[in-house]
């Protein structure tokens, strides 16, 4: 790793370190490979000099700040017309699983600067759990992959959300729109091959509850991939709120 100024920046070095606003949200996640027209923007932020992999250096492209960047910007870029690029979402999971795997949940994050750490966070504790419970390879990655979505239909609500969804501050239109998030989730990835059925089923069933006092369809889960995440968002939840 080396230092450089950011007038020395050329396009393809690959950043080492993610840089971050001064409350903590990431502006370019750790792995982002850096082009030239980025020198503006970080000259805006006062961002002097950035730290990138020195040549021939092995990028370690699996840490939690570079996979959360990605959730965000899979998340961000997408568009409805455009939903063959959320396909890079399978390759994400593995990654996030490998990274589970060795480093299980990271205490780094604290899952309060944004959505997408918690997206993260759910997953890791999804992963944890089933690991207790011995899912096997494909439920596992079926479980990983659905969390990691599971919030896709937010990116279709009326209103927006920020970096952070604050459920007390909606009004109640605000808050009927929300409630129908993990419908239009499933919804849009109905008919991509890329995506099990199971994967989907995590997507619309994650704010479900086995005494059927969850949402969108009050449903009485059973299936033990969906009480996992089921149980993972509530315990994630409580840890990240900013109520």
């Amino acid at each position: 790793m080396i230092q450089i100024p950011i007038s020395d920046i050329k396009d393809n070095d690959v950043l080492v370190k993610a840089i971050k606003e001064k409350n903590g949200s990431i502006i370019l996640p750790e792995g982002t490979k850096l082009k030239r027209e980025y020198i503006v923007l970080l000259e805006e932020l006062n961002i002097n000099e950035v730290s990138i992999d020195e040549p021939g250096e092995e990028k370690a492209g699996n840490t939690s700040e570079y996979l959360i960047g990605r959730i965000r910007t899979l998340y961000e870029t997408h568009i409805y017309q455009n939903r063959r690029k959320l396909a890079e979402f399978t390759k994400l999971a593995d990654e996030a699983i490998e990274n589970f795997k060795n480093r299980g949940i990271p205490d780094e994050i604290s899952g309060k600067e944004n959505m997408y750490e918690e997206i993260y966070l759910t997953a890791a504790m999804a992963y944890e759990m089933g690991e207790n419970q011995k899912l096997s390879r494909k439920q596992m990655y079926d479980m990983v992959l659905g969390t990691l979505l599971m919030d896709i239909g937010t990116r279709y609500l009326v209103f927006p959300i920020g970096r952070k969804l604050q459920l007390a501050h909606l009004t109640t239109d605000e808050m009927n729109e929300y409630l129908k998030h993990p419908i239009i989730g499933y919804t849009i990835l109905e008919k991509e091959e890329w995506i099990s059925e199971e994967a989907r089923k995590v997507i619309l069933f994650h704010h479900e509850r086995e005494d059927g006092s969850g949402f969108p369809t009050r449903r009485k889960i059973q299936d033990p991939i969906q009480k996992i995440v089921g149980q993972a968002v509530i315990y994630i939840n409580s840890l990240c709120s900013t109520e």
